[in-house]
C-alpha cells in the first residue's frame, strides 16, 4: 500500500481499495460502498467495521452516525481502518499520497481536513479481522499463540497474552467512537490539549493502580 501511495499512480480506475491478507470482507461490500460513492461525491474514504458487535456502543456511537445522499449512513470519522476500505482516486490525486514518514491515520486526517467526508458504512460491514482472538478464523487462542503469532501492533505495545490484546482491541473501537469527526481537532491547539488531556489521564490510572 505504501508504494502505491507513494509513486505516481498512473491507472484510470475510479476507485482505490484494499484488503489486508488477515481480514475477510463481507460479500458484496465493494459493490455498496461504491454506490455510497457515487451516490455522495464528497465520500473519501469509506470502510468495513474491522471490530466485534459487541464493540459497538451506541451512546458513544450515535452521534457521529449521519445519513447521506441515498439513504446511506456513516459513523463519520476522521480516519478508519486501513484495511477493507473503498477510496476515490480523486483523494489521491487531492493530496492523499502518503507521505515517507506518514501512516494511513494521518493521510485520512489530512483528506478530511481538505473536505473529504470519511467514516465506515452504517450499519456496519462486519470483517473478519483475524489477528482478534475472538474472531473463529483466528490463529490466537492462547498465550503461547500471542508469543508465537503476536501481530506486529501487539507487539509495538508490549502485549503478550490474549486477555491484554482483546482488552486493547476493545479500546480501540471504543476510542473510535468517543474521537471527534471535526478535523480541527487534531490539529493546531485542540490536538496540543487532546494530547495533554491523553498523558495526564493516563498519569492519573497509572497512579490508581498504585
Amino acid at each position: 500500500m505504501r508504494s502505491e501511495f507513494l509513486e505516481p499512480t498512473n491507472g484510470c480506475a475510479t476507485y482505490f481499495s484494499k484488503v489486508d491478507d488477515d481480514c475477510l470482507v463481507p460479500y458484496s461490500w465493494a459493490r455498496l460502498l461504491r454506490e455510497a460513492h457515487e451516490e455522495n461525491p464528497e465520500f473519501g474514504v469509506v470502510a468495513c467495521w474491522h471490530f466485534l458487535e459487541e464493540d459497538f456502543v451506541p451512546k458513544l456511537a450515535s452521534k457521529k452516525i449521519q445519513e447521506f445522499a441515498g439513504a446511506h449512513k456513516l459513523m463519520r470519522n476522521c480516519w478508519v481502518g486501513g484495511s477493507g476500505y473503498l477510496m476515490k482516486r480523486k483523494c489521491i490525486q487531492h493530496g492523499g499520497r502518503l507521505q515517507t514518514s506518514d501512516g494511513f491515520t494521518s493521510c485520512c486526517i489530512r483528506l478530511a481536513r481538505l473536505g473529504w467526508v470519511n467514516g465506515w458504512y452504517y450499519p456496519f460491514l462486519y470483517q473478519e479481522h483475524l489477528d482478534d482472538p475472538r474472531s473463529s478464523y483466528s490463529l490466537l487462542k492462547s498465550d503461547d499463540d500471542m508469543r508465537r503469532y503476536a501481530p506486529l501492533s501487539a507487539v509495538n505495545n508490549g502485549v503478550t497474552t490474549i486477555v491484554e490484546w482483546q482488552a486493547q482491541l476493545t479500546r480501540s473501537a471504543h476510542l473510535i467512537q468517543r474521537a471527534p469527526y471535526d478535523p480541527r481537532y487534531y490539529s493546531g491547539w485542540r490536538h496540543m490539549l487532546t494530547r495533554l488531556y491523553g498523558r495526564v489521564k493516563r498519569s492519573i490510572g497509572s497512579k490508581r493502580q498504585w
